[in-house]
């Protein structure tokens, strides 16, 4: 039967300790002096904290409050304001004294009345997740009182049952945690070498003492060669790229489809795999990308340039120079003080660009798009690895599930490996 032997309670019948923290210190904030956790160190995703936007407070001697508000192992953390629900688990011991603000409620358990991985874990879950914002105590404005996070129901398995639980989703929130620190190093690597090789500061040994030249965009590049005409056939169909479909160097997947006397009419700049998409709206953003096979075929906005490459130059080659510090420096010389930031083709053309030989641009070119390759296989893992882990969570917390309770059987419930 599904969840036997679970029973059902209340977190202030489990607790010794439900309160929240002191408004008004944030005139103690400090560069040095103890950690300060606010909601933003609260992660909805996972409940490990975020202390990388960690502040400090410096408090007066014999702080009435300090007691009450510190942070220990094992205390659970709750956001009660704006996003409610958003769950942290203390687990470690604090280097120093630890407090929380006024938006975050601090549940402190009875010594063996529960085990506070699993509550955490069960806390963050989806059904629980709904339940905080529908117990949202000030109408329009969120918020949660302590009484309500005193009433909140859960229902526990045994003991045993929890930590075997708590341990396997462990093992995801650690694969996860993993794979999120190789990307962010995969990311520091591709900036790293970004500024060195589209700045010549670094080359290639075949190409040490080959000149490198600074030349407008406009002589190694066509721009918008083609457009559609008012006369096109009013039931031509197509994908549209918009403004909005293009992110993080990339078109999105999902294009919505038209046919031209319904499409909008921007949807005018004819592309073919190859392409470089600029957008000459706020450009500052770096609305960029490369069009592919994939998008064969599509028509794009009005609001971008479309870059096409001569013989001189290597498509992978600009487009990873379009995210250099050397253009980003460019784009905002033009738009500063702007309310609406917009360039337009001819500024395009004009922007200045340092160019190897073909040859040596398609080696950086290809050394670029290969730690592309890599960021986007670590993010694909890592979407792999929530889905893996919200499955889990979803049939382990609510005893669809039952773990058997023999550490034997843990493999079996094995994330992927970071690495591959």
């Amino acid at each position: 039967m599904m969840g036997e032997g679970w029973t059902t309670t209340d977190l202030g019948h489990i607790s010794e300790l439900i309160t929240s923290g002191s408004r008004g210190w944030a005139s103690f904030y400090s560069k040095n002096g103890n950690p300060f956790l606010r909601m933003t160190n609260l992660r909805r995703e996972r409940i490990c904290l975020d202390l990388s936007e960690l502040k400090f407070v410096s408090l007066p001697k014999n702080n009435s409050e300090s007691n009450r508000t510190q942070v220990k192992l094992g205390d659970i953390l709750v956001s009660i304001t704006a996003e409610l629900g958003k769950i942290g688990y203390v687990d470690f011991e604090p280097y120093s004294e630890t407090y929380i603000n006024q938006h975050i409620c601090l549940v402190r358990t009875k010594r063996g009345a529960v085990e506070t991985r699993f509550l955490a874990y069960l806390l963050s879950a989806e059904p629980q997740q709904t339940l905080f914002n529908r117990l949202n105590d000030a109408g329009a404005k969120a918020g949660l009182n302590l009484q309500t996070i005193a009433k909140f129901p859960v229902r526990l398995p045994p003991l045993p049952e929890q930590r075997k639980i708590a341990e396997i989703l462990g093992t995801w929130d650690r694969a996860i945690e993993l794979t999120s620190a190789l990307l962010a190093a995969a990311r520091t690597r591709k900036r790293g070498l970004m500024q060195i090789l589209l700045t010549g500061k670094c080359r290639f040994p075949e190409f040490e003492g080959q000149a490198w030249r600074e030349v407008q965009l406009g002589e190694v590049v066509s721009v918008d060669q083609q457009s559609l005409r008012s006369s096109t056939a009013p039931d031509f169909i197509f994908d549209y790229i918009s403004l909005s479909d293009v992110e993080s160097g990339k078109i999105v997947e999902n294009l919505q489809r038209f046919t031209f006397e319904k499409a909008p009419s921007r949807a005018r700049r004819i592309v073919k795999p190859g392409d470089l998409l600029v957008s000459t709206v706020r450009p500052n953003l770096q609305g960029f990308a490369r069009v592919t096979e994939q998008q064969q075929g599509c028509i794009a906005s009005t609001g971008f340039a479309v870059v096409t490459p001569k013989a001189k130059a290597n498509g992978s080659y600009l487009l990873h120079y379009l995210f250099s510090h050397h253009m980003e420096s460019q784009f905002h010389s033009l738009v500063v003080g702007s309310n609406y930031p917009v360039i337009n083709s001819s500024d395009v053309k004009r922007f200045k660009v340092c160019l190897p030989s073909v040859a040596e641009q398609i080696k950086i070119g290809n050394l670029l798009d290969s730690c592309d390759a890599e960021t986007l296989r670590l993010v694909t893992q890592i979407k792999a690895l929530h889905i893996q882990k919200r499955s889990l969570m979803q049939k382990l917390l609510t005893g669809e599930l039952r773990v058997p309770l023999d550490s034997a059987s843990i493999s079996i419930h094995t994330p992927m490996r970071a690495g591959g």
